[in-house]
């Protein structure tokens, strides 16, 4: 599985979650929100006020999620405040993710680290400017990585 995150100022890099993990409120917050959400306002945003925003995922909305970007991010929305359904609103769900899979699957793969040098490389090409949006959009795809 893949996470990234996406604002008017650029890209975070891509996350590769180890294979056969289960996505949980613990693993997210360790694998995603602690080691990358934690320092986006300091080193990606730099400085500049942002909002953090993610989908209704089971990981996102528990407690503990929650409470954790209470304490550590400036501000966020919650799947109450944000529609599901708006592809204005949700650049990863209605382009994102089905833009770099039709990237990638131009070609067939020999393994999983061939997979993911293109979805890097794919992923450093893609046109910032098609991914302007105010906020970090916190997603985890479920692609074959």
């Amino acid at each position: 599985m893949v996470w990234a995150g996406v604002s008017s100022i650029g890209k975070t890099p891509l996350v590769f979650v180890p294979e056969g993990t289960k996505i949980n409120a613990k693993v997210y917050q360790d694998l995603i929100l602690d080691k990358y959400v934690r320092h986006i306002g300091s080193t990606f945003m730099k400085g500049e006020k942002w909002i953090f925003q993610q989908d209704g995922a089971p990981a996102h909305t528990a407690k503990s999620t929650l409470q954790w970007l209470s304490s550590n991010a400036p501000a966020f929305l919650g799947r109450k405040e944000w529609p599901p359904s708006s592809p204005d609103l949700n650049p990863s769900d209605y382009y994102l993710w089905g833009r770099l899979e039709a990237i990638v699957n131009n070609r067939s793969y020999n393994d999983i680290p061939s997979l993911k040098r293109a979805l890097k490389r794919a992923w450093k090409d893609l046109d910032q400017r098609k991914l302007l949006v105010p906020v970090i959009y916190s997603k985890i795809g479920s692609g074959a990585v």
